[in-house]
């Protein structure tokens, strides 16, 4: 049986890659996790936010990785 998280995405926020979603948290805890403004990179024009320094480092040590695979969400 597959766990299907939802995430509502707030249209006044700032987008960022993952809309401030962590995308290591995607991967690593298969779950979505906000990300702090204080953590940030930016990759391909797009900025990602991340829950840990553990997780930005990850990120970026190997960002295709973690980047989304089926485009950007939409803002």
């Amino acid at each position: 049986m597959a766990i299907v998280h939802s995430v509502e995405i707030d249209e006044e926020a700032p987008g960022g890659g993952i809309c401030s979603y962590d995308p290591v948290a995607y991967m690593t805890e298969g779950c979505p996790s906000p990300g702090h403004f204080d953590l940030s990179v930016e990759y391909d024009g797009e900025t990602y936010f991340f829950a840990t320094a553990a997780n930005r480092d990850a990120f970026e040590a190997n960002p295709r990785r973690y980047v989304p695979r089926y485009g950007r969400l939409p803002r």
